[in-house]
């Protein structure tokens, strides 16, 4: 158990100082340390790429992208002397988080097996979760398409350019992402579903500007703006100022939030029900719960557990106010211990600890 706390304390800790480090969005300060191989065992200081005038980085794996190895064969035969020809380098990161299929194998074996097809480009190699220890989601998607300028990054894409929105392809997108030094405004168009069960179409837009990445999510039937937020991060996970989200299916307030330059919680939180009312209303002070109040979706309080100083349970009551639904909880301002979703048979728990989540519990 002492293990496990010093475990959780240094990651704490390595994630303050990745934050302190997005707060510039200084690439060679972010990969500080990071260091990876290629075929030929040659290690690469990522750091270092602040060298190159402008750089296009696709990290993938196998196990998790099934058609990344085309998008690399058609950036290789389509897209790569033009690159050079503008100056841009690219490299190829092979991530092998601990629980893929290729985390057991030698950098030999990943590059006979996934590197056979005589790229021009090199390929390199990643062990031990080093690029995942990078961001704070360790959930997050592949591919991942970064590009660098001046030492700064200026474009991040978690996942797939959207085929509707990129006709031309993923390579072809992730060229015109170079050839415009990320200066690039990423649409993408996906389906989302709305609370009734019915499918509204939402359009996604990230704006870099200003050091901050610009997030918002509009109903393309009518331009209604549903989620908007900022980050300081290209991970989006470091938000920075207000947070609003509506209802997909109205222009009904569902959550507000304000988070400080940290990327923490800060000052009122503020969730509403779809009539409009208050449903609950938090107080946090860097990035920790201080006080909380509930009320029924007829305006009368409830009751909220047993929570004083940032310590205790918070429990959350259904619209009627008269049955538990959701229970937290807390220690020093933080989730520490089970967050417990009760929904009848599907009733399941999440592990926290000093905030961080572990595991789920079905």
């Amino acid at each position: 158990q002492q293990q496990q706390q010093q475990q959780q304390q240094q990651q704490q800790q390595q994630q303050q100082q990745l934050i302190s480090k997005l707060s510039n969005n200084q690439f060679s300060k972010i990969f500080d340390g990071f260091r990876v191989v290629n075929t030929v065992n040659d290690t690469l200081d990522l750091n270092t790429l602040t060298d190159y005038d402008n750089t296009l980085i696709y990290v993938w794996n196998s196990s998790y992208c099934t058609h990344c190895e085309k998008t690399l064969d058609e950036l290789n035969s389509k897209h790569l002397e033009n690159l050079k020809k503008q100056n841009i380098n690219f490299i190829s990161l092979f991530v092998s988080p601990k629980k893929s299929e290729t985390y057991n194998k030698t950098v030999s074996e990943l590059s006979s097996e996934y590197c056979s097809k005589k790229w021009n480009f090199k390929t390199y190699f990643d062990f031990d979760d080093q690029y995942f220890n990078l961001i704070k989601d360790r959930r997050a998607g592949l591919p991942q398409i970064l590009f660098i300028k001046d030492g700064k990054i200026t474009f991040y894409l978690k996942g797939f350019f959207d085929h509707v929105a990129n006709p031309k392809g993923e390579a072809s997108a992730m060229y015109d992402v170079a050839l415009s030094a990320g200066d690039y405004t990423l649409k993408l168009n996906k389906k989302y579903k709305k609370t009734l069960g019915n499918k509204v179409d939402i359009e996604k837009t990230v704006v870099y500007k200003d050091s901050i990445f610009h997030h918002s999510y509009k109903r393309l039937e009518d331009g209604f703006t549903i989620l908007s937020y900022s980050t300081l991060d290209p991970f989006d996970n470091y938000k920075v100022g207000p947070y609003k989200r509506y209802y997909s299916d109205s222009k009904k307030l569902k959550t507000e939030e304000e988070y400080n330059t940290n990327g923490e919680l800060e000052g009122e939180s503020k969730a509403y029900y779809r009539n409009g009312k208050l449903w609950y209303k938090k107080i946090f002070e860097n990035g920790r719960l201080q006080a909380i109040e509930a009320w029924s979706i007829r305006g009368t309080s409830v009751a909220t557990g047993n929570f004083n100083n940032g310590n205790g349970i918070v429990e959350y009551y259904d619209d009627r106010g008269k049955d538990i639904d959701i229970t937290e909880q807390y220690k020093d301002g933080l989730l520490d211990g089970y967050k417990t979703y009760h929904r009848g048979q599907y009733t399941y728990r999440e592990l926290y600890r000093k905030g961080q989540f572990i595991k789920r519990i079905n």
